[in-house]
């Protein structure tokens, strides 16, 4: 995995835990999420020195918190690790505008894209470009970003949901009902 597609996935991870253990379990268990700032674990060493200090800890109990194992930190820190590394981290301030498949999809509505379609004279058929491009500029104007994956995706589910909604509003089905 690339270290983008690390960071997504971590990111995507890191929307579930909202409870304090929840946070703590995810720190148990992706220790390489907290590493993946570009300096390699700086962004851990100066949450663990914020910590410290926060805490009002003296230089000996600094250097004895600086020497935990993974495993060994207390779980009040692991919590704080997941804000301050995760979701406040600098390693992940470009995922944050990340969407989702779901989300991209949200961006325009199927009545909006059958009315553009429609004005434009492109069937669904051969709409896959016009719709990703779109989906591209919805998302630029919203300041978000998404993988090719993720777009390509989103188009695949808008072009298939426009071809239900263009069925169910189809003349003989509106008269039939």
């Amino acid at each position: 995995m690339t270290k983008t597609e690390q960071l997504l996935h971590y990111w995507k991870l890191a929307q579930l835990p909202k409870t304090f253990n929840a946070k703590v379990a995810f720190f148990n268990e992706n220790e390489q999420a907290f590493l993946l700032d570009s300096q390699e674990g700086e962004d851990f060493e100066n949450c663990k020195h914020s910590f410290c200090s926060e805490k009002g800890l003296d230089k000996e109990e600094t250097e004895e918190f600086q020497d935990n194992s993974w495993e060994s930190f207390p779980n009040d820190f692991k919590a704080y690790a997941f804000d301050y590394c995760i979701l406040e981290g600098v390693a992940y301030e470009d995922v944050e505008c990340t969407l989702d498949v779901a989300q991209i999809t949200s961006l325009i509505s199927v009545e909006k894209l059958f009315e553009k379609l429609e004005d434009e004279g492109i069937s669904p058929s051969e709409a896959e470009d016009d719709v990703m491009l779109l989906l591209e500029r919805r998302l630029k104007k919203a300041g978000k970003s998404a993988t090719e994956d993720d777009l390509y995706d989103a188009t695949q589910n808008l072009l298939s949901d426009l071809i239900d909604w263009m069925d169910d509003h189809h003349p003989d089905n509106i008269e039939a009902a």
